[in-house]
């Protein structure tokens, strides 16, 4: 599914924010159960980006490792509920490294695979309606994103309501639980990690819109040896 089906009016993300330290091992970004992505993995994509790349010519480190836990949560998602997970569409491959500003490459096909894993499972959650209090949340957002001024709260408020935004809140609490099933940790120099849910785009990039903190992780996994 290209990446600009997935975008939306508003955007939703589960911050990874206190989630497990990395195993003690300093050498790895993050891990999903027994599959981990290095420090060394996460700079080599970064060599992908090109100098005019919107989070500079370094790219953006913790989204990468951020595309890393939605592609295995994702898929370990889909394997749980019989949802099958289709082959990454080669237009969605060029879609992202236009986006990116990136060669093809390992960063490219990480985005590619997270959005597609993603998409295949984005229907699991039960759509909920957004409290005043989620409603305040994205629409500081969107201030923050220079997407609405402080004063237009009013003007905004019952388009947040939106379904898409019941199905973001939705997937909340499905990704929350699997982060803990999943024994997900990310090393500490990466977070907050978001995982994205759905998106706003602007001017070529897609802005978040609303954090989830995880505060109630648990406790960190010691590799033993």
């Amino acid at each position: 599914m290209p990446r600009r089906l997935l975008a939306a009016a508003v955007a939703g993300t589960l911050a990874v924010t206190g989630l497990a330290a990395c195993r003690d091992q300093p050498t790895v970004a993050a891990y999903v159960g027994s599959v981990r992505l290095t420090n060394a993995q996460v700079e080599q994509m970064l060599g992908d980006f090109a100098a005019d790349a919107p989070d500079g010519p370094g790219g953006d480190r913790a989204k990468m490792v951020s595309d890393f836990v939605v592609r295995e949560v994702s898929h370990r998602l889909a394997q749980e509920h019989g949802i099958t997970v289709p082959a990454v569409d080669p237009a969605l491959l060029t879609d992202v490294a236009t986006e990116m500003h990136a060669k093809p490459g390992s960063a490219t096909t990480l985005e590619a695979e997270s959005i597609t894993a993603y998409g295949a499972i984005a229907g699991l959650g039960t759509p909920q309606a957004p409290t005043d209090a989620d409603k305040r949340e994205i629409f500081d957002a969107l201030v923050a994103a220079h997407l609405a001024t402080a004063d237009q709260y009013d003007q905004y408020q019952n388009g947040l309501d939106a379904p898409q935004v019941r199905a973001a809140l939705g997937m909340r609490p499905v990704l929350r639980d699997a982060l803990h099933r999943y024994q997900v940790s990310v090393n500490p120099r990466y977070q907050p990690v978001g995982l994205p849910v759905l998106f706003v785009p602007v001017q070529g990039q897609n802005v978040p819109l609303l954090f989830v903190p995880l505060l109630d992780a648990p406790p960190a996994v010691v590799d033993a040896g």
